[in-house]
């Protein structure tokens, strides 16, 4: 287990990272393939939770969510409205009576996939996008490996053991001092004060311990270990980048709020 998560990392990584120092349509595109596989996990999560999804609209509205993200268009309250209006038609279609529960985890899934991870393609047009972006990966990396190797090794402060026994303090706060680690790095070339660069080194290891967390609810909703099979020692796409679905809009809104 852990070799393979060592080699999927090496392997999954630089791609990544070229995507994100390229732009533009590559990772666009590199966004488009991460969404897309991790609604289809979504879907498969609540559908073994008892939740029937409008799946047929999360793709398209998933694609142009993701546009928005790249392009600042179409706005992303039209999408929504979309999705809103497309699902409760797709339930009426399909003759079931309407599934309050499955329009809003549709409209759910929207937010929490595509729009939230979209974000990564606004910082990346951000005057510092090219290093914001690369610490959004860099830094979401950093605290994930580490809270999961310092939680093996020194974990015994059960974090929230209702949702997730695995994860300890220990972890957690290791975690936080590799995200510290990495926002100083990028501010080498950010130049932010000292405050600022420890502000986001701190919120990304708290979005990113939240964004964790709130993913592994939803497997324990399923009744799953894992959300899916696709990457050898992570799972599914949304055990891989849980952490960062928080991490992109956070990094976003604080870097255009510290830097402009």
């Amino acid at each position: 287990m852990l070799r393979q998560r060592v080699v999927s990392a090496l392997v999954l990584g630089p791609p990544l990272l070229v995507m994100a120092a390229a732009g533009g349509p590559w990772l666009a595109l590199g966004v488009l393939l991460v969404v897309t596989q991790g609604l289809r996990e979504y879907a498969r999560l609540a559908r073994l939770g008892q939740e029937e999804l409008a799946w047929p609209i999360l793709y398209p509205a998933g694609a142009l969510l993701v546009a928005h993200g790249w392009l600042g268009f179409p706005p992303p309250e039209f999408v929504l409205l979309l999705t809103v209006t497309g699902a409760f038609l797709y339930f009426l279609v399909m003759g079931r009576p309407t599934r309050v529960a499955g329009i809003c985890l549709t409209l759910f899934g929207l937010v929490y996939l595509p729009l939230f991870l979209g974000f990564i393609l606004r910082t990346r047009a951000l005057p510092d996008g090219l290093v914001l972006s690369i610490y959004t990966l860099i830094g979401t990396w950093s605290f994930d490996s580490v809270a999961y190797f310092a939680g093996l090794r020194w974990g015994r402060r059960r974090l929230c053991p209702s949702i997730s026994p695995g994860k300890s303090w220990e972890g957690a706060l290791t975690g936080a001092a590799a995200s510290l680690l990495a926002a100083g790095i990028a501010n080498r070339w950010l130049g932010w004060s000292a405050g600022a660069w420890i502000a986001l080194g701190l919120v990304t290891a708290v979005a990113a311990q939240t964004g964790d967390m709130l993913e592994s609810s939803f497997k324990r909703f399923a009744g799953l270990k894992d959300a899916g099979s696709l990457i050898p020692g992570h799972g599914g796409i949304l055990d891989r980048f849980d952490s960062m679905v928080l991490v992109a809009p956070t990094v976003y809104f604080l870097a255009a709020w510290l830097g402009g």
